[in-house]
């Protein structure tokens, strides 16, 4: 898979920085997706450890806004 990978890289010239680029932003992408059940666990986790603060709170709601 690698080797197909830097054999396209290789044949793609001056696409290559955005050959790049998208596997970056796809790679953002997917973490994003996947925030909201780890904001999840992070909250369950806080509430059953009764740690959770307004300040907690406040950071993880703005943090799934942000991923939504």
């Amino acid at each position: 898979m690698i080797g197909m990978i830097r054999r396209i890289l290789g044949v793609s010239g001056n696409y290559q920085g955005r050959i790049y680029g998208a596997f970056v932003l796809s790679f953002f992408k997917g973490m994003i997706q996947k925030m909201p059940v780890i904001l999840m666990y992070v909250t369950l986790t806080a509430f059953l450890d009764d740690t959770v603060t307004k300040r907690a709170c406040l950071y993880i709601g703005a943090a799934l806004v942000t991923s939504v």
